[in-house]
């Protein structure tokens, strides 16, 4: 039977167990190499000689993607590594967006709920991370304003996309309602502008 996951559905992903590790330098003139089967989709300067860079981990194939967040030592090197959670009955997800505040490293996570296209759903939540060790502090998921039903949503390459302003989150991407996707007859996707206030609770 085809499901349609909820937003609340991905409440699981908030505070959640989740792995940190310390990494060794990747080379002694200041480069970094990202491990096997890891790759970026964004990498942002964040001030003070780092980088925070979002992306994925995947199986040799490119399958079983996890999202992950490294933060560059100044230098060369990471500081940290975290694999953020994903709820078990969800397919993959990919870390894909990351800004800084004075305290705060917030990153946009793009999660797909099937493996098959044309029942798929991307949905999108932000988790705000500790910057000195990678402890997620708290996670929100991303409503779409006027959805008017089940939609799938994303947001494309770009810090634009995704940036702080007066102590909020803005995000643009664009959504699509379920019903609309395989209709030849529907209006199409539409673009959309979330806004949330930072620092996120627990």
């Amino acid at each position: 039977m085809k499901k349609s996951f909820s937003l609340a559905s991905l409440l699981m992903l908030g505070l959640v167990s989740f792995a940190v590790s310390a990494c060794a330098d990747a080379s002694s003139t200041g480069t970094v190499k990202l491990p096997a089967h890891v790759r970026a989709y964004a990498t942002t300067d964040i001030g003070h000689g780092q980088q925070c860079v979002a992306g994925i981990r995947a199986d040799e194939d490119g399958l079983n993607q996890k999202p992950v967040v490294y933060l560059t030592k100044p230098g060369g090197g990471f500081a940290w590594h975290v694999q953020l959670p994903i709820p078990k009955d969800l397919y993959q997800g990919r870390a894909t967006h990351c800004v800084a505040s004075a305290h705060a490293l917030y990153v946009l996570v793009q999660i797909d709920t099937y493996s098959q296209q044309s029942l798929n759903q991307t949905l999108l939540k932000v988790v705000q991370l500790n910057p000195q060790n990678g402890a997620v502090v708290a996670a929100k998921n991303v409503d779409v304003p006027n959805a008017s039903d089940t939609y799938t949503a994303w947001v494309g390459k770009g810090d634009e996309h995704f940036r702080l302003a007066d102590d909020k989150l803005v995000i643009t991407g664009r959504f699509d309602l379920m019903a609309d996707r395989d209709n030849p007859t529907g209006k199409g996707p539409s673009d959309f502008t979330a806004e949330i206030p930072v620092p996120l609770h627990p």
